[in-house]
């Protein structure tokens, strides 16, 4: 049995037409008749009805992020050992964790991203956030080394002979309008 609930017309929108038929709700595009969208309807108030397409492939934009990360990770063992770790690790984000590691590894050389990345395996630290810290200690340390120091005196002896002008307070209750 079909069951029109009805025309659906907005200002500059084509009218849909909505049918229920059994438990399923069908919208179709009222001039062409062809069908827009279906849904299963719930008997409970309130259930959240997900709409499956499996048409649509969600695999394949996944794998070309991960493999463009497993690049720009030199593609070596232990790049494949830390990319699988984070994913059996962190599945729900692993996507968010492969596009910190994109943004970590640009712009850094391949010594760099190495070192970082033997150290995360080496430590098992399965996650794009470790990977950026090691990547920015390891470039603040190599940094202080090749830094020179300033032969002038320390700033913490420059505060100590520095002394502030000493003012009476009627200097201040004057300022403030008082006697």
């Amino acid at each position: 049995m079909k069951n029109l609930l009805g025309l659906v017309q907005n200002e500059g929108v084509n009218p849909v037409e909505v049918v229920v038929k059994d438990k399923n709700l069908s919208i179709f595009d009222h001039p062409t008749g062809e069908l827009i969208v279906s849904h299963i309807l719930s008997d409970s108030k309130g259930e959240l009805i997900r709409i499956v397409h499996p048409e649509k492939d969600t695999k394949s934009a996944l794998n070309k992020v991960y493999d463009t990360v497993l690049t720009a990770l030199g593609g070596s063992s232990n790049a494949k050992l830390f990319l699988e770790n984070i994913h059996r690790d962190k599945s729900r984000y692993f996507k968010d964790q492969l596009g910190l590691i994109m943004k970590t590894c640009k712009n850094l050389n391949t010594e760099a991203i190495s070192t970082a990345l033997e150290y995360c395996v080496k430590k098992e630290l399965w996650s794009a956030v470790y990977f950026k810290d090691v990547v920015h200690y390891s470039l603040m340390k190599k940094s202080s080394n090749t830094k020179t120091e300033n032969p002038s005196l320390p700033n913490s002896y420059k505060s100590k002979t520095v002394r502030p002008e000493i003012r009476y307070i009627d200097e201040y209750t004057k300022a403030l309008g008082g006697e």
